[in-house]
């Protein structure tokens, strides 16, 4: 049995469709079907019930597919430990992460590895966690950097650091007990400074879309305060958000580390916005690195990894 056949029915089981396997395979259509066919012959079995529309698996067709992703898997796992123990270097090293937090972390870890690794080519997946995590789980991306991980038992964790949810606030929106010349920076004894979100119900909020962490952990808050938050404004981009809030657009969630970033670059005491820390312990959590535990990582992974715990 040819590793391309393999390679064929995992694909078209992928696509549920021989036409647009065929595409992604880069070969014709009836090509395809044919080695589809010569392959059940030999087996003896059907593969693909094609009374059904989209195309389905019959069970020998399930079990394959389960068996076939195996053999692939240690294929490529011996090159890749071949082509380390040759110390060629050279391959692709696919990087999982949130354009949150690819703003604060890449460019503090790529240009050093880049150094190291001259002949890998790096290719950035920048996709919301829930995508990222079964992205890791087919072997789509090699590692994933993100929040804390939903579990699954395919998935390596490996903490790098605790962050922790804050809440920035334009001044117009404080609640007339808090003085507003007090919390303008977020590291001033801000584990003094807490807010409940109850004292909030009537303020515009901003919001990250669905699928992101910072906005699955968002609405858990205010899930846990028996309400419902007015939100004005959806973004895929959390320093979107935060440029609005600073227009007094609204309230919004952040990252405690990305305003630490942010306040490197300009001096967030400029601003009429007040920054709180959340009564809330749903707002901690943890930066993880993630990958496929039945999947071998090479060597330039690791060495990545190492460099984000350096980082943090």
């Amino acid at each position: 049995m040819e590793t391309r056949n393999l390679n064929y029915v995992l694909c078209v089981a992928e696509n549920k469709n021989i036409s647009k396997a065929a595409e992604k395979l880069f070969i014709s259509q009836p090509t395809l079907s044919q080695h589809i066919h010569k392959l059940e012959e030999q087996l003896g079995v059907e593969l693909f019930d094609r009374t059904k529309s989209p195309l389905s698996l019959t069970y020998a067709g399930e079990r394959f597919v389960q068996i076939a992703s195996k053999i692939l898997n240690l294929e490529k796992q011996l090159i890749q430990e071949i082509e380390d123990i040759n110390n060629s270097c050279k391959g692709r090293l696919i990087i999982g992460i949130s354009a949150i937090h690819g703003t604060s972390i890449l460019p503090s870890i790529l240009p050093k590895y880049k150094e190291l690794f001259p002949g890998i080519e790096i290719s950035l997946v920048e996709e919301n966690a829930t995508k990222l995590y079964k992205l890791t789980e087919l072997g789509k991306v090699d590692i994933t950097i993100t929040n804390t991980p939903i579990q699954n038992e395919h998935l390596i964790y490996e903490t790098l650091t605790l962050d922790e949810i804050i809440i920035a606030i334009p001044d117009i929106y404080l609640p007339f007990k808090f003085d507003k010349n007090k919390y303008y920076h977020p590291f001033d004894k801000l584990d003094s400074h807490n807010i409940e979100i109850s004292q909030l119900k009537e303020c515009p909020f901003l919001f990250l879309k669905q699928g992101h962490r910072v906005r699955q952990i968002s609405d858990a808050i205010f899930q846990e305060e028996g309400f419902k938050p007015q939100i004005i404004i959806e973004s895929i981009n959390i320093e979107t958000l935060y440029r609005l809030t600073m227009e007094n657009m609204g309230i919004t969630f952040l990252p405690k580390s990305l305003i630490l970033k942010w306040d490197k670059v300009e001096n967030l005491y400029q601003y009429p916005i007040s920054f709180f820390s959340l009564t809330n312990s749903i707002a901690n959590y943890s930066m993880v690195v993630i990958y496929n535990k039945y999947r071998f990582l090479p060597i330039a992974a690791r060495k990545f990894i190492y460099l984000l715990r350096e980082f943090y």
